[in-house]
């Protein structure tokens, strides 16, 4: 991986942690890190999965006790579509213009263990073995669109979910 990309990780890595922002969902889109890869292509979903996977290593480096995630916006839609895909091909056909995520998650923490979310590891069949999987879909009250996200978290060892 480039050093600008892991250099870029890592300082989102240190804010995050050492000033409490993961607190606040503090993220980092996948386009803050290289604004060149285009959304809605297998790019995307492998760059994505690419520093998903650095973060992984500077997170194990930094010995920060938390877990990495990443968010794939996947497209709304006005009614309930459910787990609907099964393969990297899928996830690529409907992922959001919005780009992926990464997060630093407290998996203690109520507003992670308040998501409503499904584990599906799975029913899909590109992912590692060490990668937990789960999909929320859910519709605010001012909305007409259901939002979707597939989650895609490492577990740091010892840590119960």
């Amino acid at each position: 991986m480039d050093l600008n990309y892991q250099n870029n990780i890592k300082k989102w890595l240190e804010i995050s942690y050492s000033t409490q922002k993961h607190n606040q969902f503090h993220d980092l889109h996948i386009d803050e890190i290289d604004s060149e890869i285009p959304i809605s292509t297998n790019l995307i979903v492998d760059f994505s999965l690419e520093c998903f996977f650095e973060a992984e290593q500077l997170r194990k480096t930094l010995n920060i006790p938390m877990s990495i995630a990443l968010a794939i916006p996947l497209q709304s839609k006005r009614t309930y579509q459910g787990v609907n895909f099964h393969s990297k091909k899928d996830i690529i056909n409907l992922i959001d213009v919005t780009p992926p995520s990464l997060y630093l998650i407290d998996i203690n923490d109520k507003n992670w263990k308040e998501t409503p979310r499904l584990h599906i590891n799975h029913k899909i069949d590109f992912l590692d073995k060490n990668v937990m999987c789960y999909y929320s879909e859910y519709k605010e009250m001012h909305e007409v669109e259901y939002r979707r996200v597939l989650w895609l978290l490492i577990n740091p060892q010892g840590i119960h979910m």
